[in-house]
């Protein structure tokens, strides 16, 4: 039990890792550490679930969940991991991968009479960072501090869950230097979120009231949260669009509220939305209204964040309907978005073909084909200007020690999707073009290689770059598992893209920037009690005559003390880089929901302990101290972040109580 406790911590930290190095988009790694987190406590019954439970998993695709699902109709239940290797499709990496997410046993009947009692649970998070940051002083009697409100951040969330009949919560959540209880945010959080989801077997599949998102097939209209992508599970390409879920995180923006219904009958499945909310925008004209840019960062701390806070009325309604069968889905979308005022970005160049308007309509078009070793798949979709943009990728299993994704991606500059999160070398789904191939080989039994190459352009110029410009990136792991309880791999990745070389636009020319990083890392159990993890990376930047190098070690030691329901993780970490440009990101384990990868760059250490303590199934209790230091550095950060000194200190607790 203990061992697979840790798959799932281990499981869960190379996703996230890998997610949040090849896109820094810290809503869509929220999004994934929920959903995996739920996962790790209350895994999925693989022979009872359905092709829509077994969606939640993300690391399955279309084609290894329809094999599940008929192999279950022929042969009966799935027994054991060795079994479900034999499936087409699935390699013992992947079966590794899910092993720890999943149960081949079917729910006791204790179980399901808890399920018709419900379950609930309640979240109170509160963090913060030592010293004080500039932002909470006064630089003077008559000017106040910038930050008006204390630094601390709080956060609570309550759900409650009748599983396959209702669910509902809230989240409520204040970050650092935001008021609470006075001010502006008198009734107390600066963010409140709420839903509500009712779930039937009929014609009524599902309602949702409140705060929810959407996901449609390859995510060019609509995706939140995990996404198929560049990382080190290389044959994840391909997403698998889960409708509407009910929206429990924090990002005060990315998200709908208003009501959702979704209705089916036999192969044929449509849902209808509607949201009607303010989010946050910078607004430059009051008559009429005039933005220049969406926010996305949900802080109102200074006063000029405050007066973005809500400013723009967003209005969004569409519907999606589908036919599903065994081995063949296609969906159709529409959807229609209005603004309370006019958006007219700045005129730098760049911008050229951004969005500008009040309205914006999408539709698209998806499809998905599963055959025994082979899988489509694709998306197409328009925009209100007729821009389009569209992707088709292949997942082929020559051999069962093979597999092969290739993805091709092509998005016009002037389409626009303001909630698309499709594949692709950057955030925003429009201004790039490109062809990605990925394989997995398992060399022995023991030892995998993954690799992928993609390359990419962008048509138009982007806010670094003077010119149109092209990309590469390759990356290499071989991973070497000689005994169940240890695991190292050795990882290579290069990635060479445009970049100015100036900031005067007059003289500004672009040159190719080159990021090589190598990382080996080991991971070992060496009793039911104690893991040690080792990581060495070092990384190089290179652009014209500009070099830097950076070097980061450390060393963790994980405490399973059973008799005491405690898990203790302790990290030591020492890095020195040249600048920022050879930053080095690391995953630090974390309280329940949250996660950490700082960059590190410069000179310094950084130590941490992190603890879970759980006397019985109601009470959990998580307490993380990381300390920081850079030997010599007179202050720490910038503008009204800046603190004085080397060093930093950062204090983090959770409590959950489940009923």
């Amino acid at each position: 039990m203990i061992g697979q406790e840790r798959s799932r911590e281990q499981e869960i930290e190379q996703i996230i890792e890998s997610i949040r190095e090849s896109a820094e988009d810290e809503t869509e790694s929220a999004l994934v550490l929920e959903d995996l987190t739920h996962l790790a406590e209350q895994p999925l019954y693989i022979n009872s679930a359905s092709g829509a439970d077994m969606e939640k998993l993300h690391f399955l695709n279309f084609s290894q969940i329809a094999t599940i699902i008929s192999y279950r109709e022929k042969h009966g239940d799935i027994l054991s991991s060795y079994e479900l290797s034999s499936l087409p499709g699935f390699s013992p990496d992947i079966v590794k991968r899910i092993s720890p997410f999943i149960s081949f046993s079917q729910p006791q009947s204790g179980g399901r009479k808890y399920s018709r009692k419900g379950r609930s649970y309640l979240l109170l998070k509160g963090q913060r960072l030592f010293p004080e940051s500039r932002g909470y002083k006064s630089a003077s009697d008559s000017e106040p501090p910038k930050y008006p409100g204390t630094p601390e951040r709080f956060y609570t969330r309550y759900h409650y869950e009748k599983p396959e009949r209702w669910a509902a919560g809230f989240t409520a959540e204040k970050d650092a230097g935001e008021e609470f209880f006075t001010g502006d945010n008198a009734s107390g959080f600066d963010f409140y979120s709420a839903f509500a989801a009712v779930y039937g077997k009929g014609v009524i599949r599902q309602i949702n009231i409140g705060d929810y998102y959407v996901r449609t097939g390859q995510g060019l209209n609509y995706w939140s949260g995990m996404g198929a992508g560049k990382s080190a599970d290389v044959l994840n390409t391909m997403k698998s669009g889960q409708g509407i879920r009910a929206y429990t995180s924090t990002d005060e923006n990315r998200f709908f509220r208003g009501g959702a219904m979704t209705v089916g009958t036999g192969p044929f499945e449509m849902f209808l939305f509607f949201s009607d909310k303010n989010r946050d925008a910078n607004q430059i004209l009051e008559e009429p209204p005039v933005f220049t840019s969406l926010q996305t960062s949900g802080l109102h701390r200074t006063e000029g964040e405050q007066t973005d806070k809500l400013a723009m009325n967003e209005r969004v309604y569409g519907g999606y309907a589908q036919l599903k069968a065994a081995h063949f889905r296609a969906g159709i979308s529409y959807s229609r978005q209005q603004f309370s005022g006019e958006i007219q970005p700045s005129e730098e160049l760049y911008k050229q073909y951004y969005f500008r308007g009040n309205t914006n309509q999408q539709a698209g078009i998806d499809y998905q084909v599963a055959f025994p070793s082979i899988q489509l798949f694709g998306e197409v979709a328009a925009s209100e200007n007729r821009a389009l943009a569209g992707i088709q990728g292949i997942i082929w299993h020559p051999h069962p020690q093979i597999g092969v994704s290739a993805v091709y991606r092509n998005y016009s500059r002037a389409f626009h999707s303001f909630y698309g999160n499709a594949f692709g070398e950057s955030s925003g789904v429009r201004n790039e073009n490109g062809f990605y191939f990925g394989t997995e080989i398992l060399l022995a039994p023991k030892l995998k290689l993954d690799f992928y190459a993609d390359s990419y352009r962008f048509p138009w110029l982007r806010s670094y770059t003077s010119s149109p410009g092209s990309g590469t990136e390759l990356f290499s792991q071989l991973t070497w598992s000689p005994l169940p309880d240890f695991e190292c791999y050795l990882r290579g990745k290069t990635e060479t893209r445009p970049d100015k070389v100036s900031n005067e636009v007059t003289t500004a020319t672009d040159a190719d920037e080159t990021t090589t990083r190598l990382r080996l890392h080991t991971d070992w159990d060496m009793s039911e009690s104690v893991t040690l993890r080792n990581r060495v990376e070092c990384a190089e930047y290179r652009k014209g005559d500009e070099t830097e190098t950076g070097l980061l070690a450390f060393q963790d030691v994980v405490f399973h003390l059973s008799k005491l329901k405690t898990e203790c993780w302790i990290r030591y970490a020492w890095y020195n880089t040249d600048g920022y440009n050879s930053r080095i990101y690391a995953y630090e384990n974390d309280v329940l929901y949250h996660f950490s990868i700082p960059a590190f760059y410069g000179k310094g250490h950084r130590m941490y302990l992190n603890l879970k303590w759980a006397p019985d199934r109601v009470v959990t209790l998580y307490l993380k101290g990381g300390y920081s230091l850079r030997p010599g550095l007179a202050t720490w950060g910038s503008g009204n972040d800046e603190t004085a000194g080397d060093s930093r200190v950062d204090i983090r607790a959770l409590l959950r109580i489940r009923w």
